[in-house]
């Protein structure tokens, strides 16, 4: 081998080697160390007890939770209850960040890093404002674009920046902090279970109440009480998943309602369980999603749970998907169809008979020779006097 060849070879050796190091490198993230920094809020680890509130706003989107006791409300929401668990959360993620790599300081390239005005209509940035009780700032930051396996698998970070400083930095902290209510409270606003639930009846606007009662109750199964005359079910149509869809209930939104809705479009259901308790269902439309309270009418055997279901949702109103709603709550023009009469048979018109041909009487047998004639038969009323004895003769 030439020694030119063989330089050649060995360069393309060396290369070789040294992309298959960068590539494992790259596909190995497990073998990336964790980057430290300076700490986002260095002080916020003493101060965390001191928050009393907190704003996330995200455009025209915002919500302020406030701390009251040892829990925390949505003061939007009419102080509807928040997760202690996410707000605790959202703090050790701020307390626990640190700045790692310093971005762009050009105001003009923060959109590309989505740390823009949080406050102008359509941002993608969000503001996290916390203060403590008296409404004194303690730490304000900009939260931006999400960088996924930033420092190896499992392990994003987040660029962000704190108003009033122009620099930008990449921080080794999963930061989020929404604005959208459910995913701050527990969403889960309603819980049964179907096998507990001895009917449901179900009366749409303007329409006829139906009824679903229990089928087979060790197959856990449910039926319609009755199908309206001269119709049937509809293909596909299951009793039992429109009960089961209730199993559990998920809000999107939630607001304070004095009373039960209701009026024009507005869906009534009354649900009763075996134990005897009755809960009093409201469904209102609004655009492309549903609002839905409920009120527990009767207790039954069941006081304790009554009393916790009356507890967590007298007086609010929640909003959940259209989608979600229809599972359950449909109209009987959904449900039923007309049973089509059977088409009359064709009667086929048969022809009549030919008619039978009258008798022809038989001509009279011709006189024997030498025979006389036979007298022609005098007419009725006895002979004709023109041509009897003493007629006239002929002049």
């Amino acid at each position: 081998m030439e020694p030119k060849h063989f330089n050649l070879l060995a360069v393309a050796a060396v290369v070789s080697l040294v992309a298959a190091g960068v590539v494992h490198s790259a596909s190995n993230d497990w073998s990336t160390e964790k980057v430290n920094g300076q700490k986002l809020f260095p002080d916020l680890g003493a101060s965390a007890d001191r928050v009393g509130s907190i704003v996330v706003q995200k455009g025209k989107d915002k919500l302020t939770f406030e701390k009251q006791g040892k829990g925390w409300a949505i003061k939007e929401r009419s102080d509807y209850p928040v997760k202690v668990s996410k707000i605790r959360q959202l703090l050790v993620e701020l307390e626990t960040a640190e700045l790692v790599e310093p971005k762009t300081r050009v105001k003009e390239r923060y959109k590309l890093l989505e740390l823009g005005d949080p406050a102008k209509e359509g941002a993608n940035s969000t503001l996290v404002a916390l203060d403590d009780a008296k409404g004194k700032s303690i730490a304000q930051v900009v939260i931006g674009k999400r960088k996924v396996a930033a420092f190896g698998t499992g392990n994003a970070g987040t660029y962000v920046r704190q108003p009033g400083n122009p620099q930008t930095w990449l921080a080794n902290a999963n930061v989020r902090a929404p604005t959208d209510v459910s995913d701050w409270v527990d969403p889960v606003f309603f819980r049964i279970d179907p096998k507990t639930i001895k009917s449901l009846s179900i009366t749409p606007p303007k329409a006829q109440t139906y009824e679903i009662v229990v089928g087979d109750k060790n197959k856990g199964t449910f039926k319609f009480a009755a199908v309206p005359d001269h119709h049937k079910l509809k293909s596909g149509v299951s009793a039992t998943s429109m009960v089961t869809a209730l199993k559990t209930l998920e809000l999107l939104d939630v607001h304070k309602s004095d009373k039960l809705p209701a009026g024009d479009g507005v869906f009534a259901a009354m649900l009763e369980t075996m134990d005897g308790m009755e809960i009093d269902f409201r469904v209102r439309p609004e655009k492309t999603d549903r609002w839905i309270s409920l009120a527990v009418v009767a207790d039954g055997k069941e006081k304790k749970a009554a009393d916790e279901l009356r507890a967590a949702t007298k007086g609010w109103e929640f909003k959940i998907a259209n989608w979600r709603a229809r599972q359950t709550f449909k109209e009987p023009k959904e449900l039923f169809e007309p049973v089509k009469a059977p088409a009359p048979k064709k009667v086929v018109p048969q022809s009549p008979a030919p008619a039978a041909p009258a008798s022809a009487k038989p001509a009279p047998s011709p006189a024997p020779e030498g025979a006389k004639p036979a007298p022609t038969p005098a007419p009725a009323g006895g002979p004709d006097p023109a041509s009897g004895p003493g007629a006239a003769k002929p002049q």
